[in-house]
């Protein structure tokens, strides 16, 4: 009998192997690591991404030929001075995870190679030639291909040597797409083997997949509301259609719906589809974790055989995928780490629209978030009903304010204000003009004597907007930090380093400012400041830093004053990073009192009624309250001479953002 150690493992030439510290700030900020560690995946094959240190990732590179774990871990040893024994030890448990998932394959296993087509173009199926391979994956691969009647047809076909679920799922589809007859689903036209391989000809739909179809809606702005409108209640009427027929689709995610080019929505891949219409198989489920309901994700974390699927839980799935193609983003920020992102999926409620970037919608928000409740009995009784009431919502018009008509009077003289103030115009108005404006105003400002370097962030900015490169601003930026960096200075590099910029130099910056301070007064810049590095850099929360931000959150239950012009700003801010950071009510109900403390007693000086007016907007884009953002238009009316950025930001709440430092310097 062979044994492991026996075996010769080879790291298979589709693996990728990512260093964390080059992924999205926002997704490097929900793994639970140092920022040295790798992610490693397969992309061709259906296994989630794994997190290694870096140890083991220099370790993989010994099996890029075929090698035994001893023979690998000795000459990884030698090369790095490293005791074997100690490192086969140390490694054993991550290469036993590698190997189960597939990212170390024994040198003779038919996965060790990109999965590859079984038919190329040109070759027939039952008459049908092979015009293109659509997709290849381990188990199955689909084509287009055109009929002995010069019809174009899609096939589907499971390979001979695939694993018998493969098979299975193949003839549960065949019966389940046999019993909807072309209704929701492409039409079965014929089915058969060739050689072993197993084969489904379908119906061609000419169309595209329904996520590019709602990002192409998206670009087109407020314009294109009732479209991508119309495109997610169609996808509602078409599941509403399919459980109708008593059928459930069990595998809900965006590659699995299409829109043809007039507009009608149809599903595909049946293969893990339920119904009390079909003859029973036992097909364990499976999905994409952002789309799991709660009731499978609580399964799944406590080890249970998960049950299978439910029309409540797929009611709910639906709904975080059209939460998904109507704002461009998952309902919450998920995690990396699988337990963690089942915890979401079972604790997390779903962001605002605001919160999310895009024009809030409260009567869409209402419908999805229904349908987004954790507890199954509080969702609509059923998709029809959600549908219909995702209708009603879209005869409801997003909410427009026409309170604030100072910036409209003060535009005219848009040359004369600061480039940061014409740079949000542009934006928030989309207009070119006034970025055109924004960016000769800037470049002006910096070719003076002295430009601070915050002038060259507002530049940098500017030249993202326009689509063109910052990199001058940037090393302008860098060149001209003050030492120590000021709190704003440190804000900008965050932005940067978000961007994707690739200048060692900001990181040591962050890092240097992480360690030489902490966070001691939720009202201080410097605080504030200190929890965007810390984020920027992607950390994790330490037990020691959640001590502290307990501590002071006791500290502000009993603040019930506010000290200085932008002490409301920066506790706010305060308070919706540790939200993010950690996802803790106690930071939610701090930031809560802050936002209440705003609207106590309101001083009479303008500068300061703007500030609180701008900490309560902010709020509300953390909360996606609309409370909070009747509040801050409350208090922009009190402003005596009025705000021309307040008035622009308030003209769309969903994009705000605050001045990123005294815009009178």
């Amino acid at each position: 009998m062979t044994g492991i150690e026996d075996i010769e493992f080879l790291l298979p030439r589709d693996v990728v192997i990512c260093p964390v510290d080059k992924l999205a700030a926002d997704v490097r900020r929900q793994i639970a690591c140092d920022g040295s560690e790798f992610a490693v995946s397969r992309p061709h094959l259906r296994i989630p991404s794994k997190l290694i240190d870096s140890e083991t990732a220099s370790l993989l590179q010994h099996f890029q030929t075929p090698s035994s774990i001893v023979d690998a871990i000795t000459r990884y040893s030698r090369e790095s001075a490293a005791d074997p024994v100690t490192t086969l030890e140390d490694s054993f448990d991550a290469l036993r995870s590698l190997i189960a998932g597939q990212i170390l394959v024994p040198d003779s296993d038919p996965v060790v190679d990109t999965p590859k087509a079984t038919f190329v173009p040109g070759m027939q199926i039952a008459g049908c030639r092979i015009v293109r391979v659509i997709q290849a994956l381990e188990d199955c691969a689909v084509y287009e291909a055109v009929s002995l009647d010069r019809r174009t047809v899609a096939i589907k076909v499971v390979p001979s040597a695939a694993h018998e679920l493969a098979h299975t799922m193949l003839r549960h589809e065949a019966q389940a797409l046999r019993l909807l007859n072309g209704h929701c689903a492409p039409a079965l036209l014929a089915e058969g083997d060739c050689d072993g391989d197993r084969y489904l000809i379908l119906e061609w739909i000419p169309g595209r997949d329904i996520a590019s179809e709602a990002a192409r809606l998206r670009l087109g702005g407020d314009a294109q509301l009732p479209a991508l409108h119309q495109l997610c209640l169609g996808v509602l009427r078409c599941f509403a259609d399919l459980h109708k027929a008593c059928v459930i689709h069990g595998d809900i995610h965006p590659g699995n719906i299409i829109v043809s080019s007039q507009g009608e929505v149809r599903l595909l891949d049946f293969g893990r589809c339920a119904s009390p219409r079909l003859p029973f198989e036992l097909i364990p489920r499976a999905g994409v974790g952002h789309y799991y309901e709660p009731e499978l994700a609580n399964q799944i974390a406590s080890n249970q055989i998960p049950q299978q699927p439910t029309e409540a839980g797929e009611q709910y799935a639906i709904a975080a995928l059209v939460y998904q193609l109507f704002t461009g983003r998952a309902y919450t920020i998920f995690s990396l780490e699988k337990q963690t992102l089942l915890r979401q999926v079972m604790d997390a409620e779903p962001m605002s629209f605001a919160r999310a970037g895009v024009k809030p919608w409260p009567a869409i928000e209402l419908a999805l978030f229904r349908a987004l409740a954790k507890d199954p009995a509080r969702r609509f009784p059923t998709v029809d009903i959600f549908a219909r009431r995702f209708e009603a919502a879209g005869a409801e018009a997003p909410p427009t304010d026409s309170t604030n008509r100072i910036a409209d009077i003060c535009l005219d003289r848009i040359d004369q204000a600061h480039p940061w103030i014409a740079f949000r115009a542009a934006v928030l108005r989309n207009a070119p003009h006034l970025l055109t404006a924004a960016d000769i105003a800037a470049e002006t400002a910096a070719s003076c004597a002295g430009a601070c370097s915050m002038l060259h962030y507002v530049r940098a900015r500017i030249a993202d907007a326009r689509c063109d490169s910052y990199g001058r601003a940037l090393a302008d930026f860098l060149g001209s930090l003050h030492d120590p960096p000021e709190p704003a200075e440190i804000s900008a590099a965050c932005w940067f380093i978000a961007r994707g910029a690739s200048a060692p130099q900001l990181t040591r910056v962050l890092e240097t400012y992480l360690n030489s301070s902490r966070p001691d007064d939720p009202g201080s810049e410097a605080s504030v400041a200190w929890l965007r590095a810390f984020r920027a850099l992607g950390r994790a929360p330490s037990e020691e830093l959640r001590e502290r931000l307990h501590v002071l959150t006791e500290q502000e239950k009993h603040s019930d004053t506010l000290a200085g012009p932008r002490n409301a700003l920066d506790r706010i801010c305060f308070w919706a990073l540790a939200d993010d950071l950690c996802y803790e009510d106690a930071y939610r109900r701090s930031g809560e009192h802050v936002a209440l403390a705003c609207l106590d007693i309101v001083p009479e000086d303008a500068g300061s009624v703007t500030d609180r007016a701008f900490a309560i907007l902010h709020w509300y884009r953390h909360t996606g309250d609309p409370k909070w953002l009747s509040r801050a238009h409350m208090l922009a009316r009190r402003c005596k001479n009025g705000s021309l950025l307040l008035a622009l930001e308030l003209e769309r709440p969903e994009l705000a953002e605050l001045p990123p430092y005294d815009l009178s310097r």
